[in-house]
């Protein structure tokens, strides 16, 4: 649809119609547009389906056939190797395995990051609270990840959840009684809410 646009456009052109020029402009423009949009539903329809799938397996304690959708995946799209990175980093970490959730999480966050993709900032800030945790747990510093959470506009509520009681982790290792209390009071709702139960066990 795009690519005809363009070519109607460039035709106005050739056979002289009046601000023929101008149409081929806005049509380049518009035509640019269309098929870029084409693309990036064509990206997320392949990512977003693949991330529920997951969630949905995980959320059934079913990690092994999370595991399992991951591993068929053969897209080298950005957004679907962020999908399959962090979801990775969340498999890991709800298996204890720490380390391993901090090599899929800086995985995914080094990936490009598309501004124009707001599902893909979603997802590296998810990566960013995963690898925070499981930081957290293993006892390196998370402030990094923490500070650009906490910055983030595209936040969800399970991510700034996650941020907090790694940051909460930290504060309980190192011993810093009062302001462990003082944190768990300020984000106890955020937490409570939003943060999975196996995490909280921690």
């Amino acid at each position: 649809m795009g690519l005809g646009l363009m070519v109607l456009c460039a035709l106005a052109v050739v056979v002289k119609l009046p601000f023929g020029p101008v149409i081929a402009a806005l049509g380049a423009v518009l035509g640019s547009f269309v098929i870029y949009a084409g693309v990036e539903l064509k990206r997320t329809a392949v990512a977003m389906p693949l991330f529920r799938r997951v969630a949905a397996a995980m959320a059934r304690s079913q990690l092994d056939e999370a595991s399992k959708i991951l591993d068929a995946v053969t897209s080298t799209d950005t957004l679907v190797r962020r999908v399959v990175t962090t979801s990775r980093a969340a498999i890991a970490n709800a298996r204890g395995d720490f380390p391993g959730a901090v090599t899929a999480a800086s995985e995914s966050i080094a990936l490009p990051l598309s501004k124009r993709r707001v599902w893909d900032d979603v997802l590296h800030l998810d990566a960013r609270a995963h690898r925070a945790f499981a930081n957290a747990a293993l006892g390196v510093d998370i402030d990094e990840d923490v500070y650009a959470i906490r910055a983030a506009k595209n936040a969800v509520s399970s991510v700034l959840a996650r941020a907090e009681l790694a940051l909460t982790i930290v504060l309980a290792k190192s011993s810093q009684t009062s302001e462990c209390s003082e944190h768990l009071t300020k984000y106890a709702s955020l937490i409570l809410g939003h943060a999975h139960p196996r995490e909280r066990a921690l």
